[in-house]
């Protein structure tokens, strides 16, 4: 089951970077951009939810830690975070005209949130994952969340 999973996550994540890629994001207007940015945000909820489900099934007992899936989840958070990139630059522009888009603030904090993940190696997630099981260690939520306080988001 969890295969089906990363395999549905993969083509929807797919066919959102083909979508940037074949769309001039310089012509967006603010709703248009807003559209897109929905979807990004859905996609990038839909990651972390499995990432969230997979980490308290481990500290349950009820699933084994697995290098390999952490590694698949880190690239789902790569491909998500390379053509969200691409975005970037449009949505500041726009905030920089005073166009207040729609899903703007919840997209920022999806990059952020997946550049933090990113920045972590996975050999630092896995000695978290191991002290967090251990009791001797805060969640990745709060992690991250501290990673992001100390960059200002």
């Amino acid at each position: 089951m969890l295969d089906s999973h990363f395999q549905f996550l993969d083509a929807q994540i797919d066919a959102y970077a083909r979508s940037l890629e074949s769309t001039d994001l310089n012509a967006l207007d603010c709703w248009d951009l807003h559209l897109r940015l929905r979807v990004a945000v859905a996609l990038h909820s839909a990651i972390s939810e499995l990432d969230e489900r997979l980490a308290a099934e481990v500290l349950a007992s009820r699933l084994p830690y697995d290098r390999a899936v952490s590694e698949r989840l880190r690239k789902l958070y790569a491909d998500w975070e390379r053509p969200s990139t691409r975005i970037v630059p449009r949505l500041k522009e726009l905030w920089g005209k005073g166009c207040q888009v729609q899903s703007g603030d919840d997209f920022k904090n999806a990059v952020l949130d997946a550049r933090s993940m990113l920045a972590l190696s996975l050999d630092q997630l896995d000695e978290s994952a191991r002290q967090l099981k251990a009791g001797m260690r805060r969640s990745m939520a709060e992690v991250v969340d501290g990673v992001r306080r100390r960059m200002g988001a």
